[in-house]
């Protein structure tokens, strides 16, 4: 086509003399030339531009496993050792509520008391009463001598001194009988005080004072401070994998690490949740509180074939399989930068932020692990330490 356009131009200066034919073709083999130079010069830049398209990404090994570690996670909360809520054995008026919600108590240390005003009025005169009797009974006691003398000298009837005995045998029973009374009321008077049966904190303060109450009504709820327990239902099929006594981990809302101790382990099966309840003790109370959720972590291995990789280097396929984005290098020329080739794979357990698959990548072969939805298939790219990333694919 070049030829056809230089030779209708020299058509066009035909009878032209042999010095100006020279000029013009040396000014056409210029103009060729520049030309072609500039053609060359566009396709060595497009050449570069295709090498500097090379993109860089992270990526890693696969390393086939022959088995798996499954980490199952159950979630329970932390109760206490022991929790009461306390009330009076009686009804009245509260009188004194000595603690309050977050306060420390000692074993046996008052909580509340009731007003018990009549109570040690009533007291007072079963005690007057009782000196009363102790009266009388001396006074019955003489007298039964003194018919004990008259009788054995014969200045007294058997009747007299039989009415002497009675007499005091009824005086002993009604000092008994309020000595008795007196118990009662003593009683009483001790079950007007609230006492904390072990020691604890105060969790709720539930009513002050002034408050009339009846027998039992909860005053305050405590609980053991120094013996938090967990509770976590666990599936049947998981608490094969415990023992008492053994040491297990948990993990607390705020992600602190715990060891605990298994304790007991319920027969039951819980019908709503279809879980037997485990109870754990913690070995670190500084790092829980009261009620707080926990995690039980337990682990099984899984004999399947595969490899884990990276959540990031995974994208959706159809039929509910995923893709990997394999780097695929050019055994004929070792400096061609390798470009990418889309595998297909199965997850078969997901683990946080890495999966297990299975698939047809060969065990040493180079996967991209982050910024796949970068990539295309047989895009040229560089693999490349994740330190190096910044800004590019790993972004």
């Amino acid at each position: 086509m070049v030829r056809e356009q230089v030779e209708k131009v020299l058509s066009q200066f035909k009878g032209q003399s042999p010095i100006a034919k020279l000029a013009i073709s040396v000014g056409l083999a210029v103009v060729l030339l520049v030309g072609f130079n500039v053609l060359v010069g566009k396709a060595s830049d497009e050449k570069n531009t295709e090498v500097a398209r090379v993109f860089p990404v992270q990526v890693e090994t696969v390393k086939y496993l022959d088995s798996h570690l499954i980490r199952h996670k159950f979630t329970g909360h932390i109760v206490a050792g022991r929790r009461s809520s306390l009330g009076f054995e009686l009804g009245g008026r509260i009188e004194h509520v000595f603690k309050d919600n977050g306060d420390q108590v000692s074993a046996g240390e008052a909580i509340a008391t009731l007003d018990m005003s009549r109570t040690k009025a009533r007291l007072r005169s079963l005690r007057a009463q009782e000196q009363e009797l102790v009266a009388r009974l001396h006074l019955a006691e003489r007298s039964r001598a003194r018919r004990e003398e008259t009788f054995n000298d014969s200045h007294t009837s058997q009747q007299v001194l039989d009415e002497a005995i009675a007499n005091e045998m009824t005086a002993k029973a009604q000092l008994e009988r309020i000595k008795a009374d007196i118990d009662m009321v003593e009683v009483d008077l001790n079950a007007s005080t609230i006492k904390s049966p072990f020691a604890g904190v105060v969790d709720r303060r539930l009513l002050d004072e002034g408050v009339i109450v009846t027998a039992g009504t909860p005053i305050v709820t405590i609980l053991e401070n120094d013996n938090y327990e967990a509770q976590v239902g666990v599936p049947s099929e998981y608490v094969n994998h415990l023992r008492l006594g053994s040491l297990v981990d948990l993990e607390s809302e705020a992600g602190a690490a715990l060891k605990a101790e298994v304790l007991r382990v319920s027969p039951a099966i819980r019908g709503d949740t279809r879980t037997q309840l485990v109870t754990l003790k913690l070995q670190d109370l500084s790092l829980i509180s009261f009620g707080e959720l926990v995690t039980l972590r337990l682990d099984s291995q899984r004999n399947s074939r595969g490899f884990w990789v990276p959540i990031t280097a995974l994208t959706a396929d159809v039929r509910g399989l995923w893709r990997l984005y394999r780097l695929n290098y050019n055994d004929q020329n070792k400096d061609a930068p390798p470009t990418i080739v889309v595998e297909n794979v199965q997850v078969l357990h997901v683990d946080n932020d890495k999966v297990f698959v299975s698939g047809s990548i060969n065990d040493g072969a180079q996967i991209v692990s982050v910024g796949v939805s970068k990539l295309t298939p047989n895009q040229h790219v560089e693999p490349v330490l994740s330190e190096h990333l910044v800004g590019t694919a790993g972004e």
